[in-house]
């Protein structure tokens, strides 16, 4: 008789797992742990939850094959909770004295995933009415469901109580969104808000604050101190100084004033009724001090800006009386009715504080027939210039002499510039000099400006040889100009110079008469020497009339040279 003794054979592991109904419905999932292709029967079978024994007691099925190898089944009900959680659970079967493990979970099924982070904010109301602002840390797409949200403010934990809300999406991914609210002030002082996220062993924070959702261009603005007016110089109490700041959003600006250096006051800037983006700031400074010549400072700090931006004002020692000029309307404004404007220009202003006002035949105009604007600095320089324009009316234009008149610290005395006869329309007055190879037209006394001049051969061609000189204007506000023509005298030509003004049309002429009989045969004995004026005679008076010409025209440009510096 034939004995066989049957090898001893370790079973072929699977695990798996089955949940027990709909995802949102099972309180249980189902492990099974199956066994096959064993032999002898006898085996061990033992579960474990996160390494420990697990409780419970397994459900054990039992089979022997046609190859008498035997299979097994066993099965034990978790909580779907730690399952979700990510619990790993293991099957350890032993046979003899070989042991094997198999393990599972929910983050061997489907992969690990970190969540997308997205962090806001969020005022409860309108800036100026909110005391809370909330922050909303948004989690997406996230694997297995167990996270951690922790809050810090300015890198320290925060003590308030999140709300969180969770969602789970078809992809059987999650989502979060974890909420708190923090104190509108402490959000406004700067301080940064963090969320942290640790999902198993990894982690990732995400911070925010005032200054990190605020752009540059809010970040800066522009900054003007203005000392005070010059009437309260003299005064032995405080002075006011002003200080100016404009920008984009002047919210998070605060205004320091600074005496040589040390901070004398801080305030938030107040902002304007009408809701504009220019806030002003004033500090009345000791006038002792003034005098003594500290040093003046305004100083704006944005809350997100380490960079602040100054401005200074010190009592000049170095003081230079201004440049004060006139500057006419334009021709367009004289001839058309309606109002005018007359432009003072100040220049060479040092320091650069001064006060600008207009009269009228030595009479004050209001203030609100003008408007200043404020000194600027001419660059490469450290004078200043500044500009005051004068509206006048038409009823108001009437001949007079009007002065802009400008008080500086440089002198007790006003530094003053008159325009007379500025709206005074004027008719041209015209001369036609002849000489031996030419003509000279001389216009003067006309207003407005523009003007014409041409020269007609016989009346009607015109000569386009001339040459006419620029405008200039005369100290009594009215113009003058020349123009010389280059001609071949020819016996019975007729020249022209034809002037035309808005206020009327001259024609000057002048002709080459035919050579008479009484030319050809002079006769000494009847002659009149007496009534005849010598060629030097005429060429004195026409040099004179020429020498004053010149004179009037090069004081003009002198004039127009200076106004324009």
């Amino acid at each position: 008789m034939n004995i066989t003794v049957q090898k001893t054979t370790f079973p072929n592991m699977t695990l798996y797992h089955q949940l027990k109904s709909d995802t949102t419905e099972a309180k249980r999932v189902l492990l099974i742990c199956f066994l096959t292709g064993f032999y002898p029967k006898e085996i061990s079978v033992e579960w474990k939850e996160d390494k420990k024994p697990l409780g419970g007691s397994p459900v054990v099925s039992n089979m022997e094959g046609e190859d008498k190898k035997f299979s097994q089944t066993s099965q034990v009900d978790v909580d779907v909770e730690k399952w979700l959680s990510g619990s790993e659970y293991t099957c350890k079967v032993t046979q003899n004295t070989d042991p094997k493990e198999l393990s599972t979970s929910v983050c061997s099924i489907q992969k690990t995933t970190f969540p997308n982070m997205t962090l806001y904010h969020q005022l409860r109301s309108e800036p100026t009415e909110a005391k809370r602002v909330s922050l909303i840390c948004f989690l997406t797409g996230f694997y297995p469901k167990e996270i951690s949200v922790e809050w810090k403010e300015d890198k320290k934990p925060f003590g308030g109580s999140p709300v969180v809300s969770n969602m789970e999406g078809e992809d059987k991914k999650f989502s979060q969104t974890s909420q708190v609210d923090v104190d509108i002030k402490k959000w406004i002082s700067g301080s940064e808000y963090t969320c942290k996220v640790t999902q198993k062993n990894d982690s990732k924070e995400l911070s925010v604050s005032i200054c990190s959702i605020t752009p540059p261009s809010s970040q800066t603005a522009e900054l003007f101190l203005i000392g005070p007016p010059l009437q309260d110089t003299r005064k032995q109490k405080g002075l006011p100084f002003v200080c100016l700041l404009v920008g984009f959003d002047t919210s998070y600006f605060t205004i320091s004033w600074k005496v040589n250096g040390t901070t004398r006051q801080t305030e938030p800037p107040n902002r304007n009724d009408n809701g504009t983006e220019t806030v002003r700031s004033t500090f009345n400074v000791n006038s002792s001090d003034w005098r003594a010549g500290s040093q003046i400072t305004c100083e704006a700090r944005h809350l997100c800006s380490d960079k602040p931006l100054e401005r200074h004002l010190l009592k000049a020692k170095d003081r230079r009386p201004p440049t004060v000029k006139i500057m006419a309307p334009f021709d367009s404004e004289l001839v058309k009715s309606g109002n005018a404007t007359l432009l003072c220009v100040v220049s060479d202003l040092f320091p650069s504080q001064a006060e600008v006002h207009w009269e009228l035949n030595g009479e004050r105009l209001p203030p609100s027939r003008y408007t200043s604007g404020p000194p600027l600095r001419i660059s490469g320089s450290s004078s200043y210039a500044m500009h005051s324009w004068l509206q006048v009316p038409e009823s108001d234009q009437a001949e007079g002499e009007y002065s802009c008149v400008v008080r500086h610290e440089s002198s007790d005395m006003p530094v003053n510039s008159h325009i007379s006869n500025v709206f005074a329309i004027s008719p041209p007055q015209a001369a036609l000099l002849q000489f031996s190879k030419g003509l000279i037209c001389l216009v003067h006394g006309f207003s407005p400006a523009a003007i014409n001049v041409t020269w007609l051969l016989n009346g009607r061609t015109e000569l386009l040889e001339s040459n006419t000189s620029d405008v200039s204007r005369g100290a009594d506000g009215r113009f003058s100009l020349w123009s010389h023509l280059q001609v071949s005298w020819e016996p019975g030509a007729l020249y022209t110079c034809r002037v035309a003004h808005v206020t009327k049309t001259l024609n000057l002429s002048k002709s080459q008469p035919e050579i008479s009989t009484e030319n050809e045969y002079f006769n000494e004995n009847t002659h009149d020497p007496s009534s005849v004026d010598s060629p030097e005679e005429i060429w004195n008076t026409v040099y004179a009339f020429v020498i004053l010409f010149l004179v009037t025209l090069l004081y003009s440009v002198i004039s127009t040279l200076v106004l324009i510096k």
